[in-house]
């Protein structure tokens, strides 16, 4: 018990022992007061979770509003490709990469694979608009067309389930038909902190698949994913997203390469310890 605790009880018994309370009182009041304080102690416990939320929804909207001063950053529109020309990126002095070609047409799948700091997620950055190129040019679509599974998976506090009625609206045959493929039927009514992190992972694969898009990224997509999972993720991954344009960037698990329509190697590190690009375009 604490102090104040200790004091309450205190109190109501001697109130009981002088008689001006009965037992019957002291029992209810007993009650109504644990219920206090099981309800304040429930609002201080959700107020951190509450924080949180609020943060990310106002970093989202401030996206948004960015998005919608200068909705796509000066790049040429097109819904048939992802194509990147000459395109460079530094930050913070450091070139990340440079003379970076890729041209990548409807219906094709490309997987990229590299070393760890090279720049593969940077890219994925670059094309779903997160990131501008410090030079070069591109033809991308939509920003509203991609659809992009970039870490870290976290999502809002709330149900799967209510997230992907955000996402896609009433539209579940989609939905329920890749949550299936996912093993994720069990989880659509779990709140996102009681999932797994494989289940985690796969959540976030979910609602990259259930937005309608004209492009497709997966950043890891087997991150965290256990082994007998694996085959149901890539499977998922190209039965809903592989008629459009797909990329996914992966580590090992060389099991898969034949599923896409191109692997290549992203680039190798320099003496310098700067990556330089090796451009690829697709047929």
């Amino acid at each position: 018990l604490t102090i104040a605790e200790l004091i309450v009880l205190v109190t109501i018994g001697t109130q009981v022992a002088i008689g001006r309370l009965t037992i019957g009182s002291m029992m209810g009041f007993i009650s109504a007061y644990w219920k206090v304080v099981n309800s304040v102690t429930s609002f201080f416990s959700i107020a951190p979770e509450y924080s949180r939320a609020i943060t990310a929804y106002n970093r989202c909207n401030s996206f948004a509003n960015e998005l919608a001063r200068d909705e796509n950053r000066g790049r040429e529109i097109s819904a048939e490709e992802v194509s990147l020309s000459n395109v460079s990126y530094s930050y913070g002095g450091s070139l990340v990469f440079e003379r970076l070609n890729i041209q990548v047409p409807l219906r094709t799948s490309l997987l990229i694979r590299g070393p760890n700091g090279i720049g593969k997620t940077t890219l994925l950055n670059m094309i779903c608009g997160f990131i501008t190129a410090s030079d070069g040019s591109s033809s991308l679509p939509r920003l509203e067309r991609i659809s992009a599974s970039i870490g870290p998976d976290e999502f809002v506090p709330g149900r799967l389930r209510d997230l992907l009625k955000v996402i896609n609206g009433n539209d579940w045959a989609v939905t329920n038909s890749a949550a299936a493929r996912l093993l994720l039927n069990d989880c659509l009514d779990k709140e996102f902190r009681d999932l797994s992190i494989g289940e985690r992972r796969k959540a976030h694969i979910l609602t990259t698949i259930a937005k309608s898009a004209d492009v497709y990224i997966f950043d890891e997509p087997l991150a965290g994913v256990d082994i007998g999972s694996r085959d149901a993720v890539m499977d998922a991954i190209f039965n809903f997203c592989g008629n459009r344009i797909l990329i996914v960037v992966m580590h090992g698990d060389i099991k898969y390469d034949s599923l896409f329509s191109r692997v290549i190697e992203f680039g190798e590190l320099a003496s310098t310890h700067r990556p330089t690009a090796v451009g690829v375009a697709c047929p």
